[in-house]
């Protein structure tokens, strides 16, 4: 039998109770018991909490078994009842429900306590490739009605689904994350979306964006995002390249990208792309909300080639808040390379001197020859030279008449920039 409890006086600070109700004063420990339902009333000047009760009572405590993806396009949900009632709980009837299905019953019995629990092994479910919701309820509890749905639970995760052969490529030129592609974010915070903020041109209306300005991000915060799967089984030499336009906030907030590479669906992964802040970077320093102008983007190629011979990489964009500016990333690409040409790595284009005054020179490595064009241009976007690596490269650049500013000097090859540095002119 329920216990009943007599009316009480309240004091402050103090449990007391009404009825069959429990009632505490708010200002107090605020936890509710794991049995009852919360509702507030205002009573003698005090807000109190009203903790209300069921005598039979079954919830769902945990779903587990369902990583928040996977390469298999099955699941097996194991849940866990607990009993959220006064009673002893003896029978429960759990509906389960992936997405808009027709709901499937499992009728389950034993002898649990209250603040008792088991764990449940449901039947298998197939799902297709693509974002998923299951969603599990007690409809009855010991026979009678479950009225409680506020211990029910859903849980979401994705399907990676069939691997696709190279080439590869994306271009992000509409609105909806492409099939294949899905992110993950654990805080449920701002994450990657598609802008049409960055226009670089005709053919390029959209792009990628991790929006770090917004100030609603966690330092440290992590969101992933997952390319389609791909199978690398017949070839030799890959690369993947894409897009990257970036600014930092100041010399304290910052945020970083990594490439990373899964061979086994995600329990394991290797990082073979990492950079932040300066390396990152391919517009002036700024605490206002970025947006790249056509010239404030940069290429990156990165060698995938350990990778070749599986049938199912996974390949992930990592960003990383540090409370920085916008990132934007277009035109992914993955396909087999010949090894013969190597490109220019990151970071060789020097400036010296950088200040510079009335001239300054660009030292390149290598062979100068493999580069298409030197260009330069101001913060405007203006053009104000351009180098072309067929005609004899100049030892010095002179700088007396440029106006004082910033200068953006792009390396390019194959009509993309490679490498992007930043020249101070000053007088």
């Amino acid at each position: 039998m329920k216990k009943k409890f007599a009316p009480a006086v309240i004091f402050f600070g103090v449990f007391f109770s009404i009825a069959t109700a429990q009632v505490r004063i708010l200002n107090h420990d605020t936890r509710p018991p794991r049995n009852c339902v919360n509702a507030s009333n205002n009573f003698g000047g005090y807000i109190i909490s009203n903790l209300v009760s069921f005598d039979n009572d079954g919830g769902i405590n945990n779903i587990d078994a369902i990583p928040s993806y996977q390469c298999i396009d099955a699941i097996t949900p194991a849940i866990v009842l607990e009993n959220f009632g006064v009673n002893p709980l003896e029978t429960a009837i759990i509906q389960y429900t992936l997405d808009n299905d027709i709901p499937l019953f499992y009728q389950w019995k034993g002898l649990l306590n209250p603040g008792e629990s088991d764990t449940i092994i449901l039947p298998t479910l197939q799902a297709n490739a693509g974002s998923h919701e299951l969603n599990v309820l007690i409809t009855q509890a010991n026979g009678s009605t479950d009225v409680n749905n506020s211990n029910d639970k859903s849980i979401f995760f994705t399907i990676i689904g069939t691997s696709v052969p190279l080439p590869f490529s994306e271009k992000f030129e509409n609105a909806n994350l492409p099939l294949g592609f899905f992110i993950n974010n654990s805080d449920n915070g701002p994450t990657w979306n598609i802008t049409d903020l960055s226009i670089k041109g005709s053919e390029h209306n959209f792009a990628l964006q991790m929006e770090f300005h917004n100030g609603l991000s966690l330092e440290g915060e992590v969101d992933d995002l997952f390319l389609q799967n791909l199978d690398l089984t017949n070839e030799s030499q890959v690369e993947l390249g894409f897009d990257l336009a970036y600014t930092y906030y100041s010399d304290h907030y910052f945020d970083g990208l990594k490439v990373q590479i899964s061979e086994d669906c995600g329990s394991s992964w290797s990082t073979v792309y990492d950079k932040q802040k300066e390396e990152l970077q391919t517009a002036p320093v700024s605490d206002i909300y970025f947006i790249p102008a056509p010239e404030q983007w940069r290429h990156e190629q990165v060698n995938i080639s350990n990778y070749v011979g599986n049938s199912n990489v996974l390949v992930r964009l990592r960003a990383i808040s540090g409370l920085g500016n916008n990132l934007y990333i277009d035109n992914i690409t993955l396909n087999e390379t010949t090894g013969i040409e190597s490109l220019p790595a990151a970071g060789t284009l020097r400036l010296a001197p950088n200040p510079a005054d009335d001239m300054f020179s660009i030292l390149l490595p290598g062979k100068p020859n493999i580069i298409g064009q030197i260009q330069i241009f101001n913060l405007l976007g203006q053009q104000i030279l351009v180098i072309d690596s067929s005609k004899p490269f100049p030892a010095s650049i002179k700088t007396s008449d440029w106006p004082e500013g910033i200068y953006m000097v792009n390396m390019i090859h194959k009509g993309s920039i490679v490498n992007q540095q930043m020249l101070d002119i000053i007088h």
